[in-house]
């Protein structure tokens, strides 16, 4: 018996190579896929049109099916081109080929190996790849597990200042039940915009994993591929692939989103923010300082009731006298009244004044020749340029949109919690916070820097 030809190994439907044959009680045989489809309008032989009888089902012909991998098998060890054995690779096309593509003028000057040898060097390669990824992989695992920390961080962070506010408002229900639950709301929105981006960032680090593995699993299953033949016949297309799979995430960078909560916006003086609608029943903590003479830089001039300064230089040498306090360089003034406990709010006076700085300074802080002011060093302020700008003396400073002109400056510092933030009274408005670890006594921090004629004045409240 002749073995069939390559026309009669053809599907009669859809005339390609049978791909799972199945036979008909007649003895025809087709694709399943193909056979399926016909049997769902008719119950006979495509070809010769016999009927199947009740119950009859098509079965697998097994037969068929060993031929056609032999077959496919076959092919497989033979050049398209010359029908010669594959026995070489040719290291510069990136392809296999045998004695006669060796020898043609295509590949002239090549160079071809063995495909075994060829298959361990393209193995070997595959194995540096996988170590490298696994690498990376294990380091994207714990970026993800970052992430999840600062969410359940965040999480926190929410509940805690959910409970500041509420405590503060249990004062005052009655006049400020809608001002409270706008203010929630406002931190609902913000931590669930906060989750958001960070939940979004966690699921593009977790499809950015899948990718890896998915990668990482095909490359580990061509490496595991036995059969040169097979693990050469498309090398070329898979290392271009995959060279270019890890060069797209290496572009797409994804790092660990950490948004924060504002806690001058949830954990600042609320009870006085709310004053215009609380006068009456307002408990505030509001401090009247006093400004300590001692410390205040000989350019400085101070009210008799020690709560307004101005800038105006004189020749006195009396009031010049230096002092281990005070300031001999940086124009600057502390309060009298230094804070190591608790929560405390004071307001100055600003009005139209061009330049000014106020905050808060450490007790130990240096105060002679140019001074840093920078958490650093001691000092937790903001500054009002002669142009206009406003800046964080942070490190670096940070520079600041403020809306409007403030003439009034509210600052408030919760010991404890390690917080100085800066308020506009006018609104009110938070302009600023500072977070840190304090661990000496706060004193109020002013200067009404180098501009004559404008003065500073602390607020005193008397309620």
């Amino acid at each position: 018996m002749n073995p069939p030809t390559y026309e009669e190994l053809k599907c009669r439907l859809c005339r390609e190579l049978f791909k799972s044959p199945m036979m008909l009680g007649c003895g025809h045989s087709f694709c399943k896929t193909c056979l399926d489809e016909k049997l769902e309008t008719q119950q006979k032989c495509p070809t010769c049109q016999e009927r199947l009888r009740p119950g009859q089902k098509p079965t697998p012909n097994t037969l068929l099916a060993n031929i056609l991998s032999c077959l496919v098998r076959q092919r497989k060890e033979l050049c398209d081109t010359h029908g010669e054995k594959l026995l070489f690779f040719c290291t510069d096309c990136e392809m296999t080929g045998c004695i006669v593509c060796k020898e043609a003028t295509k590949h002239l000057n090549h160079t071809f190996l063995p495909m075994q040898e060829a298959l361990e060097i393209y193995k070997g390669d595959f194995t540096c790849t996988l170590y490298s990824m696994e690498k990376s992989f294990q380091l994207l695992n714990r970026e993800i597990r970052n992430q999840e920390e600062e969410i359940q961080k965040l999480k926190m962070s929410h509940i805690h200042m959910e409970q500041h506010l509420i405590s503060e408002f249990k004062q005052l229900r009655s006049h400020l039940e809608s001002l409270e639950n706008t203010m929630r709301d406002r931190l609902r929105q913000e931590s669930e915009a906060n989750t958001r981006v960070m939940q979004e960032n966690l699921a593009e680090l977790e499809k950015k994993r899948q990718r890896m593995a998915t990668s990482r699993s095909r490359i580990q299953s061509k490496k595991d591929t036995e059969d040169a033949r097979d693990f050469l016949a498309d090398i070329k297309d898979f290392l271009q692939e995959s060279a270019r799979e890890q060069e797209e995430e290496r572009k797409t960078e994804i790092r660990v989103e950490a948004p924060t909560l504002n806690p001058g916006l949830y954990c600042g003086p609320i009870q006085y923010m709310a004053w215009e609608n609380m006068k009456k029943v307002l408990q505030p903590g509001v401090s009247n300082i006093v400004l300590d003479p001692a410390t205040a830089h000989p350019a400085l001039r101070i009210s008799h009731d020690l709560t307004t300064i101005c800038y105006k230089p004189t020749n006195n040498t009396e009031e010049n006298t230096e002092t281990p306090k005070r300031y001999n360089t940086t124009i600057g003034v502390l309060g009298s009244r230094g804070f190591s406990n608790g929560k405390h709010f004071w307001m100055a006076d600003v009005g139209m004044k061009q330049g000014w700085i106020l905050g808060m300074t450490a007790e130990s802080c240096n105060r002679k020749g140019e001074v840093e002011l920078s958490p650093e060093k001691g000092y937790w302020t903001i500054r009002r340029w002669m142009d206009g700008n406003y800046t964080a003396m942070s490190c670096p400073p940070a520079a600041l949109t403020v809306t409007g002109r403030p003439r009034r400056i509210g600052v408030y510092v919760d010991y404890e919690a390690g917080q100085v933030s800066f308020y506009d009274m006018s609104g009110p408005a938070h302009i600023y916070t500072f977070t840190g670890r304090f661990s000496e006594s706060l004193y109020p921090f002013l200067s009404p820097c180098e501009n004559e004629g404008q003065t500073i004045r602390l607020c005193h409240l008397n309620l």
